[in-house]
């Protein structure tokens, strides 16, 4: 029961709680919008723009904390979508933590030891800053802190109300942290032990507080197997020993941090220093505890039994804020403990001066413009570094960067800062003779600053921000290149210089460098547009166009398209592929029969909101990786009548994919009706068939499963030979499928896999026909079959 001495005067300790908390909202209040955002700010403030499907994927998938939180956040960014607002939660929360814990210490313990703990809250660097930041600890504290105010009110009381007070608590602190769900199973070990001691643990006792906590774990059910999967969280394939240290470390900090220590935290004698404390405190608070209330003891176990948890658990990944919880428990205590040494009479009078000791040196702190956090932090950077970009980047500049949680965190800051949004609206004409590429950060596409300085030249401009670099080029544009003669052949890299100065227009893109390759959208849902323009200037009709793309569709809804479009006439679709398309590259031909001014060739690039990656927004789940277009004549008639620069471009429009990713086709080979069998020769390694004789050789296959597409081996050599792939159908012509020809230019590469687009996916039981032209035509079959899919 709690104490009731005159000096504990109800009324002054009630005014000094007041003014303790007038003067938090004063410290905590000033200069909201001037404090530093890390990285952790930065992605809630990036994931309130997100949809709210977006949001609850992204944490069922990726994030290591629920989603609640961030729904708060969006929630709050209708009223007003300003980080110093959204801090303001941050800060109610911890004001109504400091006064949580004085009730507690009030109602279980003494006035003075309840007001003690809360003045050690209250000055706390740890809550404190917590109470400045973007981020779920604050809330998580209060509910936590909640939790045990009721626990303590039933073990008093056993009121239904106190037990469903206990358990909303825990289901709101769950909701802000998956921690949180540790120490609710250490407030059951506390709640089981205390009945065992007072034998009060009937079954409809035990069944209510299997509710309780059963309830405050549903919220988090849908997203727990985020924390599960993967050794390095939950059953760690560490040892106990190894994850003992982490543990320790995070109590150590807890220790330093949440306390104010007077310039002992942080160095590196202050473990000897706690130490000879906890050594000469040890007797009298042990002998206290024992003839203390049972809340004492209650706290100290609930305490230390979250680490006892996280060991038995093998968890691996564990930091200070995520045990930040403990902080009230770790208050109570050592104000219970304080207050037992005060002088009766005088208590009043020492509180009150201990009160302006915690609180003056903040208070100076923070109005004096201190901030609680690094600013070279990641995301303060970004702040930074976007108010000075607003200055300095125009509509055609592209960005790079080190890595997509940059570009996320740069691209929200910079929004704030700038009326027209270059870093997304970017975009180019072919009447723009240069257009720049900007590079934050120190490395890019693998490659060094320095590196790329030698391949684009001295950079325009070059600024150190933030403990981070951020480098300008101008780079001259040949964007509509005249096609003179034929054949003819223009191939476009992704990277900085070769895109830039080939590429005729574009709209909305980015350097993709988290991905090492490619451009790709810097908006979602909306389509992303890369074109390339050509003067036809020969007069020599008809043509063959060519086109080679290279690209990657990761997610979700992402699409990709190839559009054409000669002078004024409308666009046509050349290629259009979707989600999901483990392919990564087309070989595209576009015949013209009449005549044509110019030509412009567009890939257009559409990221859907759908599929989360950790950064934030999904930019480089499609990426655009090289580009290029031949255009050939008719002039020289080859076998089919396919022109030999044509041929030569089909011959290096293989699959550039490693063995490993190859999946073998279930099917049956089959003797051709009416044909010649061809000769099946080993190699070293590798199995073809090829024809024993001048002629022609056919192979039947029948498919044993479904396939929508099909990619083989095909190889060809001088001028004549052939391989063809048809598609038969019962009582009807054959469709043919693919054809390779030989151009007398040597053997096409050895082991090279060629894509086989289908009309259709093709049911088990289809019946295909390989029909191979001449002894330089062959066929490969590897791990037993003759026909693959990739993986991913």
């Amino acid at each position: 029961m709690p104490s009731t001495r005159p000096n504990e005067s109800g009324r002054f300790y009630s005014l000094l709680l007041y003014a303790v908390l007038a003067c938090l909202l004063l410290i905590c209040t000033h200069g909201l919008d001037t404090l530093s955002i890390d990285w952790d700010q930065t992605l809630v403030l990036i994931m309130s723009r997100t949809p709210l499907s977006y949001i609850w994927h992204w944490a069922a998938s990726v994030e290591m904390h629920p989603p609640y939180y961030h729904y708060l956040i969006k929630a709050a960014s209708t009223v007003m979508d300003q980080p110093a607002f959204f801090r303001l939660i941050s800060t109610a929360a911890f004001l109504a933590t400091v006064a949580l814990v004085y009730a507690t210490g009030r109602d279980f313990i003494s006035r003075p030891a309840g007001m003690i703990a809360a003045l050690l809250m209250a000055a706390s660097p740890l809550a404190r800053g917590s109470g400045d930041m973007i981020r779920p600890h604050a809330l998580s504290v209060l509910f936590v802190c909640g939790g045990m105010y009721f626990l303590l009110h039933w073990f008093r009381r056993r009121s239904l109300k106190h037990l469903a007070g206990f358990t909303l608590c825990n289901a709101l602190g769950v909701m802000c942290h998956y921690m949180s769900a540790v120490l609710v199973v250490g407030f059951a070990v506390v709640v089981l032990l205390e009945l065992l001691r007072t034998r009060t643990l009937t079954k409809a006792t035990f069944g209510l507080f299997a509710l309780s906590f059963a309830f405050s774990a549903l919220p988090v059910l849908p997203f727990i197997s985020v924390v599960l999967k993967g050794g390095a969280l939950v059953n760690s394939n560490s040892s106990r020993i190894d994850i003992l240290a982490p543990i320790t470390l995070a109590y150590r900090q807890v220790l330093e941090f949440s306390l104010p220590w007077p310039a002992l935290a942080g160095q590196p004698y202050f473990p000897a220093v706690l130490l000879l404390c906890a050594a000469a405190l040890a007797y009298p608070f042990t002998r206290w505890c024992t003839r203390a209330p049972h809340v004492l003891r209650h706290l100290a176990l609930a305490f230390a039994l979250p680490g006892v948890i996280l060991l038995i658990l093998k968890h691996g990944y564990v930091v200070y804020r995520y045990v930040q919880p403990l902080v009230p428990f770790l208050a109570l205590l050592l104000g219970a403990l304080a207050a037992r040494l005060l002088p009766g009479r005088a208590a009043p009078a020492v509180i009150a001066f201990l009160a302006a000791l915690l609180l003056i040196p903040p208070a100076v702190h923070r109005l004096s413009g201190g901030d609680i956090l690094d600013p070279a932090q990641c995301g303060e950077c970004e702040r930074q570094l976007a108010a000075a970009m607003a200055q300095r980047l125009t509509r055609t500049d592209i960005m790079g960067m080190s890595s997509d949680d940059a570009w996320n965190a740069l691209e929200y800051f910079y929004a704030n800062n700038v009326r027209r949004n270059y870093m997304v609206e970017n975009s180019a004409t072919p009447q723009d003779p240069s257009a720049g590429f900007a590079l934050y950060g120190d490395a890019f596409f693998g490659a060094s600053a320095q590196a790329l300085a030698r391949q684009l030249g001295p950079p325009t401009h070059e600024e150190l921000i933030g403990g981070k670099r951020l480098l300008q080029w101008r780079i001259p544009r040949d964007p509509s290149p005249a096609v003179t003669s034929l054949p003819y052949r223009r191939a476009v890299s992704m990277t900085p210089g070769d895109f830039i100065s080939k590429t005729s227009a574009w709209n909305s893109v980015q350097f993709a460098s988290n991905f090492g390759d490619g451009v790709c959208p810097t908006r979602v849902g909306e389509p992303s547009r890369v074109s390339y323009d050509f003067s036809e200037q020969t007069g020599s009709f008809p043509q063959l166009i060519s086109c080679r793309i290279d690209y990657e569709i990761a997610g979700k809804g992402n699409s990709l398209r190839v559009l054409a479009r000669f002078d004024d006439e409308p666009e046509c679709t050349a290629f259009v592929t979707a989600w999901p398309d483990p392919l990564r590259s087309a070989f595209i031909t576009i015949p013209r029969d009449k005549a044509y001014k110019t030509l412009r060739l567009t890939v257009e690039l559409t990221a859907m909101p759908l599929t989360p990656v950790y950064p934030g927004l999904n930019f480089s789940t499609v990426r655009l990786m090289g580009f290029s277009a031949g255009f050939h004549g008719y002039g020289e008639p080859l076998l089919a009548g396919y022109p030999r620069a044509y041929l030569q471009d089909l011959s290096q429009s293989y699959l550039r994919l490693d063995h490993g990713k190859r999946v073998p086709v279930a099917l049956t080979v089959e003797p051709a009706p009416g044909g010649e069998a061809p000769v099946v020769a080993q190699g070293e390694g590798f199995t073809y068939a090829t024809p024993g004789g001048d002629r022609i050789a056919s192979m039947r296959f029948r498919l044993s499963e479904p396939v929508n597409y099909l990619a083989f081996s095909p190889r060809v050599s001088g001028v004549g030979s052939r391989v063809r792939l048809l598609l038969e159908h019962e009582g009807e012509p054959e469709t043919p499928l693919f054809d390779l020809l030989g151009t007398g230019d040597g053997w096409t590469p050895i082991g090279a896999d060629y894509l086989v687009r289908l009309p259709a996916p093709l049911p088990a039981g289809t019946v295909l026909r390989a029909e191979l032209t001449g002894v330089e035509s062959q066929l490969f079959a590897r791990d037993g079959s003759y026909f693959h899919r990739f993986a991913r």
